[in-house]
């Protein structure tokens, strides 16, 4: 590809993995830029990217990050606005006014927040008869204490990186998992609370892109080892046939347009999933990049208004990858002391033990010699003192969580106010 050919896409945040892996998988063959408050995100060190972009921040002014996401568009002649994370509420609520003047692919707003409510979620996949764990709702504070079916993971219906998320065995626990919720105030605005009974099987995601409802591509990945918040720490390619039609099932059925991700449990003796929870967004894509499958590249496509066949090659599976530091600050989270935390590092950079056959999907000293920085910084705190990990990641899930009062902000957008955001 030419320079010439070569486009401008403009990424909505540069703190997560999800951003990390997404400029990997576009910026050999694009112009890559990003906005995003902090000035020292992971994505700022990398040689390809093009342009980091200050911007306000989008959890605590989604109304100011709008106004200057808008700006910043128009100013830099973007071909491709590219979401990849919880922006994506932001973006779909405006979906109109966006598609009006920028290429961007996304869903229907009221079909988004519904799949992004994990009761509504069960509910649906349960009228599509798609395969979820037993579950059960309650409505009250009260009714959940009563609640004495253990074990069970209790959830409330919005949350991000698993912080809204716990397993407990007990009616012990569960008192000390309402009480704690109580008091972060997440029970204040979920007036629904899923009890799911645990599901057997290896714990999955697969990955999609949809254009008006047509099953684009689709890559699945089993978990190796977990990774912060209930994400994959390392994965390996896999073929799920099942999963994927249930996938274009659902899709189809939503008439979904653009990305979602899911996370299911997968039983190999049967081939049959059930799926946990719905993700409206991208996710982390470089290890469906090295199978062979560049979800990123077909998003453009999407975005850009061009009919994209559905790929039908079939999955190179076996293809292990990891997200390093990301993987380590979880083992710091979990309790590992130093000398885990140096060993792991260390096999992790000679390329020993579990990581022998396996890709970083983070860092690449080769062809990216900058993104070693951040990755050198978090090692460095992690055997300074482990404790810090959970500073770390609140730190940076801050950065691209979308909280409730952000949700109550963007939904008081009044007419007059994205009119004058878009307003030439």
């Amino acid at each position: 590809m030419s320079n010439d050919d070569r486009l401008s896409i403009l990424i909505t945040e540069g703190s997560s993995g999800s951003a990390k892996e997404t400029i990997y998988c576009l910026a050999d063959q694009h112009a890559v830029d990003f906005v995003d408050p902090t000035y020292l995100c992971q994505c700022r060190f990398s040689r390809w990217v093009r342009k980091a972009i200050p911007c306000p921040h989008f959890a605590t002014q989604p109304d100011e990050y709008l106004r200057f996401l808008v700006s910043t568009l128009r100013r830099g002649r973007y071909d491709v606005l590219f979401p990849v994370h919880e922006d994506v509420y932001l973006l779909s609520y405006v979906r109109e006014s966006l598609e009006r003047e920028f290429s961007v692919a996304l869903p229907d707003f009221d079909t988004l927040r519904s799949m992004q409510s994990k009761s509504d979620f069960v509910g649906k996949l349960n009228e599509l008869q798609i395969p979820v764990p037993r579950t059960q709702i309650v409505d009250s504070f009260d009714e959940l204490h009563q609640f004495d079916e253990f074990p069970v993971f209790v959830k409330i219906a919005h949350s991000t990186a698993g912080t809204g998320v716990a397993l407990v065995k007990n009616g012990e626990e569960l008192r000390e998992v309402a009480d704690r919720f109580e008091r972060e105030g997440r029970l204040a605005f979920n007036s629904k609370i899923l009890m799911q009974q645990p599901a057997s099987g290896i714990m999955s995601v697969v990955q999609a892109v949809f254009q008006q409802g047509q099953l684009i591509a689709a890559h699945c990945a089993e978990t190796l080892l977990p990774g912060v918040g209930g994400a994959q720490g390392m994965r390996v390619s896999a073929s799920h046939p099942k999963v994927v039609q249930y996938v274009k099932q659902l899709g189809r059925h939503l008439n979904w347009h653009g990305a979602m991700f899911l996370e299911y449990f997968y039983e190999p003796s049967t081939g049959e999933p059930q799926f946990i929870e719905c993700n409206p967004r991208i996710g982390e894509t470089y290890n469906a990049k090295l199978s062979g499958v560049n979800l990123c590249d077909l998003m453009v496509r999407i975005s850009l208004g061009e009919t994209v066949e559905p790929l039908v090659q079939p999955v190179n599976e076996g293809v292990c990858s990891y997200t390093d530091f990301f993987l380590l600050i979880q083992k710091a989270l979990t309790g590992s002391p130093r000398r885990v935390i140096f060993r792991e590092s260390f096999q992790m950079l000679a390329g020993r033990g579990a990581y022998q056959n396996a890709a970083s999907e983070i860092t690449h000293p080769k062809r990216d010699p900058l993104s070693l920085i951040p990755a050198t910084a978090v090692v460095m705190q992690l055997l300074l003192s482990p404790r810090i990990a959970r500073k770390i990641v609140d730190k940076t899930v801050g950065s691209y969580s979308l909280p409730q009062s952000g949700v109550e902000t963007i939904h008081g957008f009044s007419d007059a106010f994205i009119e004058e955001c878009f307003a030439k």
